[in-house]
């Protein structure tokens, strides 16, 4: 299951669809996967400790910062129990606003939402290659690539860093 979900950027709708198809043993419609996906999903983001610390670090030392994310209603949820939701300045949510990563009108959304400071001031951290680190290089923002155990494609604009954890940026943002 966790290959068909494409590391979170498969459409619901597949995931269950193929889980009805190859588990003859559940019962449920696709209706009734996805109503549970969408309830329990959301609440169910377990805080990453190394994160929380990192953030508030941030938050403590005047550094601005949001989140900007593709995806619906669910996010906020999921960033509400991530831990760090009780001091996020803002979030950026693509449903919402109706364009998303790495259409550049997003990152234009999150620099206001700063303060109206510029692309070039600014470090985007995401884990996406595409739609986070492409779109916000197109935006004209440095780059801080998460990489998870991946290697950064050759074809693509090297970002401005490479991390394995966002903790690591610790001494670039403080």
């Amino acid at each position: 299951m966790l290959t068909w979900d494409e590391d979170g950027y498969a459409p619901r709708e597949d995931v269950y669809s193929l889980v009805l198809k190859l588990w003859p043993g559940v019962t449920r419609s696709l209706q009734d996967l996805l109503a549970f996906h969408n309830r329990t999903q959301p609440v169910s983001t377990l805080p990453d400790e190394r994160v929380v610390v990192f953030l508030r670090e941030l938050h403590d030392a005047g550094v601005r910062w949001g989140v900007i994310t593709n995806g619906g209603s669910t996010q906020r949820p999921k960033i509400e129990s991530s831990g760090f939701g009780d001091i996020m300045p803002f979030v950026v949510v693509s449903g919402e606003v109706g364009y998303e990563k790495p259409d550049p009108r997003i990152y234009q959304d999150g620099l206001k939402q700063l303060g109206d400071v510029s692309a070039a001031n600014t470090l985007f951290v995401g884990d996406n290659v595409e739609t986070d680190i492409g779109g916000a290089q197109s935006a004209g923002m440095a780059t801080a690539w998460v990489r998870r155990g991946s290697e950064w494609p050759a074809a693509n604009e090297p970002p401005s860093y490479e991390v394995d954890h966002v903790d690591e940026l610790r001494s670039v943002l403080l």
